[in-house]
């Protein structure tokens, strides 16, 4: 006789705890292929970094420079944020296995996000003292907004026991808010890192959008 069947509600049961700890398997949500298409895509915010984004400058250059010889210390303050692009690639590459992140990998995620913040909030902080027109403090707080709205997103999730999408909303977040403010602030730079910086902003839009609407609806 086949006992195939009594394995039935052992495994109903681990599902049910799986989705209680908030830990679903991964592949009733987000089957492989779009784990691995997501990582991909983060590919594209881990070489931002690296390309020109105004003047000739990436975001890379002027923190080399301030690292190096001490220069540029308030441009490396938003050239550092931009790194979140590389921890997001980071992540979406842990996603693409089965295994659930352990709770330091989380924990190391959300430090770095916190990092890159600390460095965007600086420069806006700074830049606020200084004398500007009424368009270039609105650039700045518009940062800060996205922040708000970030810490928002990550405590809801968190709440919802989403804690992977939690990770994510904190990084791409801790990204967006710096890159937004430096598309509006260079908006006429024109150069390949400024226009690759705008894609990964729409992408990264695009994906918690609809990790808000699927939270919401208890996907």
């Amino acid at each position: 006789m086949d006992n195939s069947a009594d394995n039935l509600p052992s495994t109903a049961g681990l599902n049910i705890l799986e989705y209680r700890r908030g830990d679903a398997p991964e592949s009733i949500l987000h089957p492989r292929w779009v784990r691995v298409t997501l990582f991909l895509i983060s590919l594209t915010a881990a070489v931002s970094p690296f390309l020109p984004f105004a003047y000739g400058y990436s975001p890379e250059s002027v923190v080399e420079e301030w690292l190096i010889r001490q220069r540029e210390g308030t441009l490396a303050l938003i050239g550092f944020p931009f790194f979140a692009g590389v921890v997001a690639a980071m992540w979406k590459l842990r996603l693409t296995f089965d295994k659930p992140p352990l709770r330091a990998e989380r924990f190391i995620a959300f430090a770095l996000s916190g990092t890159f913040v600390i460095a965007t909030g600086a420069f806006a902080l700074q830049s606020l003292f200084e004398e500007l027109k009424l368009i270039e403090r609105l650039q700045l707080l518009i940062a800060v907004g996205i922040v708000a709205v970030g810490v928002g997103l990550v405590t809801w999730l968190n709440m919802k026991e989403r804690r992977r999408e939690a990770v994510t909303a904190a990084v791409y977040f801790a990204y967006a808010s710096n890159a937004v403010m430096c598309l509006l602030i260079f908006a006429g730079s024109g150069e390949p890192g400024w226009w690759v910086t705008l894609g990964v902003v729409a992408a990264m839009g695009v994906e918690m959008v609809i990790t808000i609407v699927q939270t919401a609806l208890g996907r």
